[in-house]
């Protein structure tokens, strides 16, 4: 795939497919007007966290205890909902 392949949302895509990432939606997430929606995937290098909305677009990656860190901080309520 080339650079700029690879920069568009469907090379994005594409490299996501052939690692066979399987995302899935945040059992906390509301309905389909709901504008939080996230979706999980356990990736090669720790955990996808990606917009259910938005699929096609990028995803943040943090290592496993970057998203432990990022679990507790919003149950201690540090990190709220907008």
């Amino acid at each position: 795939m080339s650079e700029d392949e690879a920069s568009s949302p469907i090379g994005r895509y594409l490299e996501t497919a052939s690692m066979t990432v399987q995302w899935r939606k945040s059992s906390h997430s509301g309905g389909a007007n709901d504008a939080a929606c996230v979706e999980l995937a356990k990736l090669p290098t720790g955990i996808g966290i990606r917009d259910s909305k938005n699929p096609f677009e990028e995803h943040l990656s943090l290592s496993g205890a970057e998203f432990v860190s990022l679990v507790r901080q919003i149950q201690l309520g540090a990190i709220v909902r907008p």
